[in-house]
């Protein structure tokens, strides 16, 4: 039995990519594309275990990097593994050109998963086939479940009228100065909450007529001027 070796993601991916079964101990086959979706780690390296003809790939998951909600999985469709995406991007093709997206597996981790199609059901809704789902039992495990795209990805394809689009801004309080940046965004009937994570802390920034002072899309940094008293309230 051969050590365990640091392989680098480009040279693990060639590899898989040229077989097309990786063949297990006892004769038992798993598709590559379940091997490749646990090497794809944002190129980091692996721990590449070689036991006879028998890869053993460590299921780690991804720590939350730059990574951007855009919706959840909501429901299954038909038997064949397709799911129903619930995006809030603004736009209707949300996933056309993308090949990788990211499901929180745990809060703050992710693990890609390769997308095999996509049809468009609604300017909300997209029906969406991934590699290795291919029963409608396999599908149901993914319902509820938080979907995320790379910084790259996001910028390119979500609406800038989209409420989603505030997703990485700073957040800048004209008494308290940088807040964080906006981790996640909840409609309100009177206005936007904007959660931010400081120091272990929890914030729900209220962005709304009283309390918006602009906005620099350039910089991305959103102005505020907050209630007296209310940043005391999520620190004590």
């Amino acid at each position: 039995m051969a050590d365990t070796a640091d392989v680098c993601l480009p040279d693990i991916i060639r590899y898989l990519m040229i077989l097309t079964f990786l063949i297990l101990p006892g004769g038992h086959q798993i598709p590559h594309h379940s091997a490749v979706r646990f090497c794809y780690l944002h190129q980091q390296k692996i721990n590449l275990r070689l036991q006879g003809t028998c890869f053993q790939l460590t299921d780690t998951a991804i720590p939350m990097s730059n990574y951007f909600n855009i919706g959840k999985i909501v429901a299954t469709f038909g038997l064949q593994g397709e799911v129903i995406l619930l995006h809030k991007t603004g736009t209707a093709d949300a996933l056309t050109g993308i090949k990788v997206l990211f499901i929180e597996e745990k809060k703050n981790s992710f693990l890609p998963w390769f997308i095999e199609s996509v049809k468009v059901k609604n300017t909300e809704d997209l029906y969406l086939k991934l590699e290795g789902v291919d029963t409608r039992e396999a599908a149901r495990e993914l319902i509820g479940k938080q979907v995320y795209l790379d910084e790259k990805n996001f910028a390119e394809k979500v609406n800038p009228d989209s409420v989603l689009y505030l997703l990485g801004f700073t957040v800048e309080d004209s008494q308290a100065g940088p807040l964080g940046a906006v981790a996640e965004v909840v409609e309100m009937p009177n206005g936007l909450l904007l959660k931010i994570y400081q120091n272990d802390h929890e914030l729900l920034i209220p962005l709304n007529e009283s309390t918006l002072q602009r906005m620099d899309r350039k910089s991305r940094t959103i102005y505020v001027r907050l209630p007296d008293g209310l940043l005391d309230i999520y620190r004590s």
